[in-house]
């Protein structure tokens, strides 16, 4: 649950700070980092939590020291960075993995339109 929340959380930052979509979301473009201090004792680790703030809404992540992962987003390849890029026309650039293609890519083709969707869609 913890690492669901990561992931989704950066791409709505992504979005809404940088107007970015991914257009290839999937596993394998979540690396995990440990999020203990190393120059403290695993067993001195209660628990570790993380802080994420939208607005002035503030979302703790409590995790057990042995599970305990920052979840970051990487493989920018296929991105848009472009805010004005919503409901613009498809370009065979935002085409990925046929796996984590989108349905409306498929049935629409170049008539489908950039947004935000497109990234919800391989969570």
């Amino acid at each position: 649950r913890n690492l669901l929340f990561q992931m989704a959380f950066s791409l709505h930052v992504a979005s809404d700070r940088f107007g970015l979509k991914h257009y290839d979301v999937k596993l394998l473009n979540f690396f995990l980092q440990s999020a203990l201090d190393p120059s403290i004792a695993v067993d001195s680790h209660p628990n570790v939590v993380l802080r994420y703030g939208v607005g002035s809404h503030v979302f703790r992540l409590r995790m057990d020291p042995k599970n305990a992962h920052i979840a970051k987003l990487a493989d920018y390849g296929t991105s848009v960075l472009r805010s004005n890029a919503d409901g613009q026309p498809v370009s065979l650039g935002q085409f990925t993995t046929l796996e984590n293609t989108p349905p409306d890519y498929l049935i629409l083709g170049n008539a489908s339109e950039q947004g935000i969707g497109h990234d919800c869609f391989g969570l």
